[in-house]
């Protein structure tokens, strides 16, 4: 499908950050453009008309309408020492996967609430087998060569 904001999502794909105002085209009727301020950093996922991106400011993972842009909801990481976000955000049937600069987390998409979460920060990948697998970084998101594999069956 083409998007009229193609720039800003190779911009995306590429693992830029997209800082102060990332916009958010409508692909429905009427077109247009969308505008949600913050510090959007990663990949985000998309389903259902649904966009899940992580917002650096503030720290937040956020759930947004792909055609309006309109904040659906969000969910905050609760460490003190939460600063950032690393990597992609990984979308399931109910899960969302997403790191933060302490630890991986999976919120759970219905409850909007933290299903579990992994004590290591990294880079998520889920295999055909339901294998979530994390490339573990430091906290800045430099790998330090660790690989954990997580049966999420």
């Amino acid at each position: 499908m083409s998007r009229p904001d193609g720039a800003l999502l190779r911009a995306a794909r590429a693992g830029f950050a997209i800082a102060a105002v990332a916009s958010l085209a409508s692909c429905g009727g009427g077109g247009g453009d969308r505008r949600k301020t913050g510090s959007f950093v990663g990949n985000p996922a998309i389903a259902s008309d649904v966009l899940y991106a992580t917002n650096q400011s503030p720290l937040s993972l956020q759930v947004l309408d792909e055609g309006t842009g309109t904040l659906q909801w969000s969910w905050v990481p609760q460490g003190a020492n939460e600063t950032t976000f690393i990597g992609d955000v990984l979308l399931t049937r109910n899960l969302v996967f997403f790191s933060t600069n302490v630890a991986v987390y999976a919120v759970d998409t219905t409850t909007r609430s933290m299903a579990w979460s992994y004590p290591k920060p990294g880079r998520v990948t889920l295999s055909n087998n339901k294998v979530l697998y994390i490339a573990t970084t430091d906290a800045w998101g430099q790998s330090d060569g660790g690989l954990v594999a997580i049966n999420v069956k």
